[in-house]
């Protein structure tokens, strides 16, 4: 799974930031996803970074989770459409002085099949 976000802080103290994007998934064939999400920034003291706390939701067209799941298995039937992801994060979240920023962290995927377990890293320079 990849995505690319925008991502606007909205108050500096909390430090509290939404993000939108948009996304592909899939083995054989990529899927479309569109994820958004609020994050709280839990700043470390003299330093430009911290633990993030976020929780995001993720649209997409086909259900990726069951495809993912079972696609090696030989599924006979087309996946369902129009499915929402939850997906809830903690990182480490570093960022230098000259904006660069980058985040590591746990995201496990919320769906109507349960939780699965997921890491996430991302990079990127703040403007």
């Amino acid at each position: 799974m990849i995505s690319i976000n925008y991502e606007r802080q909205i108050l500096k103290k909390p430090y509290l930031s939404v993000h939108a994007g948009i996304g592909s998934y899939g083995i054989k064939d990529a899927y479309m996803t569109l994820p958004v999400g609020i994050n709280y920034l839990l700043k470390l003291k003299k330093s430009n970074s911290g633990f993030e706390f976020g929780l995001g939701l993720t649209y997409t067209k086909a259900d990726v989770t069951l495809y993912a799941i079972v696609d090696k298995r030989g599924l006979t039937t087309k996946p369902k459409e129009n499915f929402f992801i939850v997906v809830p994060g903690v990182s480490y979240r570093a960022q230098s002085n000259k904006g660069m920023m980058f985040r590591v962290g746990i995201t496990p995927v919320i769906t109507h099949y349960g939780l699965f377990p997921y890491c996430g890293f991302s990079f990127g320079k703040s403007f």
